[in-house]
């Protein structure tokens, strides 16, 4: 071995069993050298699996926030259904009693509490505000979920040289912006100098924020609810391209109609 950098050049593997001789001959207690070394070797072993678990979770923290907005969107199509349906009336009972949504929990108790069923009684009505809360609070899971995911795998994402990282990332932090500040009245928040401009992922999301700072988030301003769902799944392609994993879903039921995003028929993906 002439050289540092020759050393360098090896395997990572060869580096190691070659440092360990190295180190075994140069030491006065070469089994002492020996247990230290592979000691340290163990660890970083351990650490980079407890990093990639660290990766898996967020991985599956964008699996667990399509969910939620999806059952959030079936959700809302129960409540704002007609309250009754042709074989669903029942003899001698009022239509909105007869309905399959939203009276199903007569009761529950957990942690040693208990709530009757006439405390989580809702009306037709409350169903159907619940419901725009729901979907709601799942649009602001979706949008922080994404942004952490990248803070946490891809620690230099706003000057990464992959410049799809770069642009998703940034429309990710401009919507966990926009949400988080003020969850129920978001407003887009873009004081950053950073944050102002036009994103643009092709036929996924585009964000203009050059005229919308201090303005409450109209989904007009990214392209909706399924522009979302399409963004969640192109940031998941590029945090498994990342980390090296293949990712095969994709929600191809979705498809661009008039530069809108319209969800056109199921699959087992949606």
């Amino acid at each position: 071995m002439k050289s540092i950098e020759e050393f360098l050049s090896l395997p990572n593997t060869l580096r190691a069993l070659l440092a360990e001789k190295l180190v075994i001959r140069l030491s006065p207690f070469p089994k002492i050298a020996l247990s230290i070394n592979r000691f340290w070797v163990f660890y970083n072993i351990w650490s980079l699996l407890a990093q990639f678990m660290n990766y898996h979770q967020y991985l599956r923290s964008l699996d667990l926030a399509a969910l939620q907005l999806k059952f959030a969107l079936q959700a809302e199509g129960s409540a704002h259904a007609p309250l009754w349906f042709e074989g669903l009336k029942f003899e001698g009972a009022d239509p909105v009693e007869s309905a399959p949504f939203p009276q199903r929990l007569g009761g529950m108790t957990y942690g040693g509490l208990h709530i009757n069923e006439e405390d989580l009684k809702l009306s037709a009505d409350d169903a159907a505000l619940a419901s725009n809360g729901l979907k709601h609070c799942s649009i602001l899971t979706l949008a922080v979920v994404i942004d952490s995911a990248f803070e946490n795998i891809v620690p230099d994402r706003f000057s990464s040289s992959n410049q799809d990282i770069k642009i998703a990332a940034r429309i990710a932090r401009i919507l966990r912006n926009a949400y988080t500040h003020d969850p129920f009245f978001p407003k887009w928040n873009c004081t950053n100098e950073n944050h102002i401009g036009k994103f643009v992922i092709p036929n996924v999301i585009a964000v203009d924020t050059t005229t919308v700072n201090g303005l409450e988030v109209e989904w007009q301003h990214y392209g909706g609810l399924l522009s979302l769902l399409l963004f969640l799944r192109h940031c998941q392609r590029l945090l498994h391209s990342y980390l090296g994993i293949e990712i095969t879903e994709d929600y191809e039921c979705i498809e661009v109609i008039g530069g809108l995003f319209t969800q056109t028929h199921s699959s087992d993906n949606c």
